[in-house]
C-alpha cells in the first residue's frame, strides 16, 4: 500500500530586491516522482511568517460573527443587512465580504468585492 498524503512545511527563499534582502515563504510538499524529489508549493504565504491567511467556511463564519445571515443570504439581502447598520454599500452585486480584526488595535474592517 502507498500512500499519497506528504507532510507540507514551511520554506523560506531569500530573493535580492532593489530595497535588499527580502524573505518570502511558502507552504510545500515534498514528493518522490521517477526517483527524484519534487517540491510542489501549496501556497505562499507572504514576507511575514507571524501573519497568516486562512479562508473559513461560511460555518466558521457564523461562529465568529454570530449572525446566520451569512449561510443563507442573497447578495441583495445582505446589501440590505449592511445598509440597517449603517454601512454605505455601493451599486452592484456583492461576491465577496472579507472582514478583517486587528487585535491590537481593536478595529474591524469591512471590504466588499
Amino acid at each position: 500500500m502507498q500512500f499519497e498524503h506528504y507532510m507540507a512545511f514551511i520554506r523560506a527563499q531569500k530573493r535580492k530586491t532593489k530595497n535588499g534582502i527580502r524573505t518570502y515563504y511558502y507552504l510545500v510538499e515534498n514528493k518522490r516522482e521517477n526517483g527524484k524529489v519534487k517540491q510542489k508549493v501549496l501556497k505562499y504565504l507572504g514576507t511575514n511568517p507571524n501573519k497568516i491567511s486562512v479562508d473559513l467556511t461560511v460555518e466558521q463564519c457564523t461562529a465568529i460573527l454570530g449572525s446566520s445571515i451569512l449561510s443563507t443570504a442573497t447578495s441583495e439581502e445582505l446589501k440590505r443587512k449592511l445598509q440597517e447598520i449603517g454601512i454605505c454599500v455601493p451599486e452592484g452585486s456583492i461576491e465577496k465580504l472579507i472582514l478583517s480584526f486587528d487585535v491590537q488595535k481593536k478595529t474591524c474592517s469591512l471590504v466588499l468585492m
